[in-house]
């Protein structure tokens, strides 16, 4: 049996198109200054732990994020980037709107949120795709003993949950949806299958209670 490993797992903060409700993907928009807030109290939160190494997706607001992370930290532990960490790729949805996006593409769109085993990109990247390559890069990365943290997206994360599972396309959203800046913590055998990974806890943000306190967070 392989050495264990701890994979901590972080969405971004808050971005200007997350206001707006406008979907992002590939494309980007910079943190609020609430956003980068997020981010300070989480890398509050992390200073303890002993990370070996920080990895963010190349998204400006995912590296601005683990930046702020990482500069709370004494030595830096520098931040490395990944295209395998970006967020799924929605092709002609990005930078719309929810209510455009079902303007325009309503039956996708349902499908996309409510059958996901049905859904057949249009120009996007797949379900599958995403949990390719988010998988082939956590076997490739993560060491034996390591302790890592990723800084990546809503729905990669997600879908990186997913595989941990193991369960049907069907299942993808049965679960909540991953907040900003909300920590997940895995417990990796690196060189096992995916099976014997064990999500300890997911979509922690009790490093936000000041925030929600004050009705910062909605």
């Amino acid at each position: 049996m392989s050495s264990k490993s701890f994979l901590y797992i972080a969405r971004h903060g808050q971005t200007e198109w997350n206001l707006e409700k406008r979907l992002q993907g590939r494309q980007d928009s910079p943190l609020t200054p609430l956003g980068k807030f997020q981010a300070e109290l989480l890398a509050r939160s992390l200073v303890r732990i002993n990370l070996s190494e920080i990895w963010s997706s190349t998204a400006p607001r995912a590296l601005t994020t683990a930046q702020i992370i990482d500069g709370y930290r004494m030595p830096h532990l520098g931040v490395q980037t990944s295209n395998a960490l970006q967020e799924l790729d929605f092709g002609p949805w990005e930078g719309k709107t929810k209510s455009e996006i079902n303007e325009l593409w309503r039956t996708e769109n349902e499908k996309f949120w409510l059958f996901p085993d049905q859904w057949v990109p249009q120009k996007q990247e797949s379900f599958l795709q995403v949990r390719l390559r988010l998988t082939e890069f956590v076997q490739k990365q993560l060491s034996p003993g390591s302790v890592c943290l990723w800084v990546s997206h809503g729905l990669a994360i997600q879908i990186f949950l997913w595989a941990l599972e193991n369960s049907a396309l069907s299942n993808l959203f049965q679960n909540p949806v991953v907040h900003q800046t909300s920590l997940t913590l895995v417990e990796a055998r690196p060189g096992e299958p995916l099976s014997n990974w064990k999500v300890v806890f997911r979509d922690d943000r009790s490093h936000l209670k000041e925030l929600e306190q004050r009705g910062a967070l909605r």
